[in-house]
This record gives C-alpha cells, structure tokens and sequence, in this order.
C-alpha cells in the first residue's frame, strides 16, 4: 500500500494551514486552497481519478464536499487505513450528496453523521467531536482527516 508522498503531504499541509493559520475560508471553499490542491493531480495516488489539474480545480469548486469525502477515501484506500466496509460507507456518503437531495453547503447533516462513525473508527475524531468539527470547519476538517489517512 501507498501513502502519500512527501510532496503530496505538504501539498494537503499547505491547503489546511492556509485555512486554519492563514486567510482563507472555509465555504466556499477559496480558491487558493484549491490551487494548492489542484497538483495532486499528478500523483500516483490519485492517478485513478484521471483528472488534470484543471479539473480538479472544478471539482472541487463546484462539488466540494462530494470531492472532499472521495479525496479523504483514497487516501485512506491508497495507505490501507481504511478497511473496505468504511470505504464503502465513505462512498455510500459521497452518493447521497450527488443522488438525493443532501446538500454541498452548509455540510450536509445526514452526510456528516454517516462519516462521524467511520472518523471514529479510524482514530480522528469522536462522532460528536467529528459532527462540531464539520459544522464550524468543514473543508479543513475534511482536508486535515485525508492526512491522517493518507499517512
């Protein structure tokens, strides 16, 4: 299994530091964390996906907490730190956001909940410290869970 590289580490360090230490916002999400994003188009990791930069750019503007919770399942996919079954939960989250009436902002209630128990599982947050995360800081919190994974 692959984690991320070290370049794709500070890639994702960089997009969550500019949110919680520097300027950017979290909703929208800014562009200038999707700048710093947009690279890891090129890696391995996420070669899967087949997008170019500029694609990523519109993922994640115009879908971004559908983007956010499939960035957050490969990285935990390509490091093995997810198992199957929360991968699939992961998905079966990302799928309510694109075939039912869940919602891209603010996070979508039902969506976190489904999350909150696969964060717990995998040694982030609590559900309830997952479900206040969201609801104040979702894109880094999102961001900064796809590290823990990813690594």
């Amino acid at each position: 299994m692959a984690t991320l590289s070290t370049t794709d580490k500070a890639a994702l360090q960089s997009a969550i530091d500019l949110m919680v230490r520097g300027t950017a916002y979290e909703t929208p999400l800014a562009d200038d964390v999707i700048v710093r994003l947009a690279p890891l188009a090129d890696s391995p990791t996420f070669a899967p996906w087949g997008y170019t930069k500029g694609r990523v750019y519109e993922v994640f503007r115009d879908n971004p907490v559908t983007s956010l919770i499939l960035f957050a399942v490969t990285c935990g996919e390509a490091a093995g730190t997810v198992t199957e079954a929360q991968a699939s939960r992961m998905r079966e989250a990302s799928k309510l956001m694109t075939l039912t009436t869940a919602y891209e902002r603010p996070f979508d209630a039902t969506v976190a909940e489904v999350l909150s128990s696969v964060a717990e599982e995998t040694g982030f947050l609590t559900k309830g410290g997952f479900m206040e995360a969201i609801r104040d800081r979702p894109v880094s919190t999102m961001l900064q869970w796809a590290l823990l994974l990813g690594s």
